[in-house]
């Protein structure tokens, strides 16, 4: 009876080899685990990131009315605190302080 099993544990083995694992998942040093459509998706995924993480940040509609009018301000001559050049001419009154308003707010 003990030879029987060693015959039929070793047909086992003859007819799947030494990788015959019934319930075991594969380790992660198999390369088996990764099947080529999983390493597309992982290299999909890393480029989407990259692109996304690199591109530039998008502005929001008020914040471009902003800068729009901000840049009206040093056409027109508005002295920027902030170090921008300016235009000629000078900017005085109501027009100031909106300048100045929008400057604040282009911080």
């Amino acid at each position: 009876s003990l030879q029987l099993r060693r015959q039929q544990s070793s047909g086992i083995n003859a007819e799947y080899g030494d990788h015959f694992h019934c319930f075991s998942r594969p380790s992660y040093e198999d390369n088996s685990y990764w099947t080529p459509n999983m390493k597309f998706l992982l290299l999909l995924l890393v480029v989407l990131a990259t692109v996304l993480a690199s591109s530039p940040p998008v502005m929001s509609k008020k914040c471009k009315k902003t800068v729009k009018k901000y840049n009206k301000c040093l056409k027109d001559g508005f002295e920027s605190s902030l170090g921008c050049d300016s235009g000629d001419g000078t900017v005085k009154g109501k027009t100031l302080k909106k300048c100045k308003a929008t400057e604040k707010k282009a911080k």
